[in-house]
């Protein structure tokens, strides 16, 4: 991804990476400042929209460090074979419901 799709992103509200890569350097977004922040060997922590040369840098490559995990959902059929839980089957399909509402909150 280059920096301007990620200012794209930015400007149209959408999800962004928690984690970047950028001139080696990994950056965390952090929800206050709405920017991403290095905290060096100091402790010191720079912001990359004061770090970056916006008209020099659009055109560079971000590496997004981290994915969005896939949630798993439940076999509720092998969970009516356990004899222990009754409502084994009920609790499988009220997890998957979770994961289907956290699915689409991501998008």
């Amino acid at each position: 991804m280059k920096v301007i799709e990620l200012l794209n992103k930015i400007a149209n509200g959408e999800k962004l990476p928690k984690k970047i890569k950028y001139d080696n350097d990994i950056w965390n977004y952090d929800e206050i400042s709405r920017d991403y922040i290095l905290i060096d060997k100091s402790g010191e922590e720079a912001l990359i929209c004061e770090e970056l040369n916006l008209m020099f840098a659009l055109n560079e490559e971000v590496e997004i460090i981290e994915e969005d995990k896939k949630l798993e959902k439940i076999d509720v059929n092998h969970l009516q074979q356990i004899k222990k839980w009754k409502r084994a089957k009920i609790l499988g399909n009220k997890i998957n419901e979770i994961i289907d509402y956290l699915e689409d909150k991501q998008c």
